[in-house]
């Protein structure tokens, strides 16, 4: 079974390796997930004690890119992932990738992703 968490508007979900096998992976001490809209606060994951993150991307544009429409990332032992309005939320070891939430809006008839 998949693990899926959210963290505001941030939804995170552990995938399959296959994910990852066209991008290159590069070590990270902080990755930002998300930027906020409205309150200029990020979303950022980092390693705890002697664990490592590995961005995924592919080419060197993605690499710190938080606005992609989605961020694979592979946790090496265990991760945080913080904001200023939410809890610390930890993340175990796998290959994520975080996706923004979105609602659909029937008087518009369109997607939105939600602001945070």
């Amino acid at each position: 079974m998949r693990k899926i968490v959210r963290h505001g508007d941030m939804v995170m979900k552990k995938v399959s390796s296959d994910k990852i096998a066209n991008l290159e992976g590069k070590n990270t001490d902080k990755l930002v997930i998300g930027l906020g809209e409205v309150t200029g606060h990020q979303h950022e994951i980092t390693p705890v004690d002697d664990s490592t993150i590995v961005e995924y991307g592919s080419g060197d544009s993605d690499f710190g890119n938080a606005e992609r429409d989605a961020i694979y990332f592979q946790v090496k032992g265990s991760a945080v992932v913080t904001h200023e309005e939410h809890n610390p939320l930890t993340l175990d070891e796998g290959l994520w990738v975080r996706i923004n939430q979105i609602n659909y809006n029937p008087f518009k008839q369109e997607l939105e992703k939600v602001r945070d």
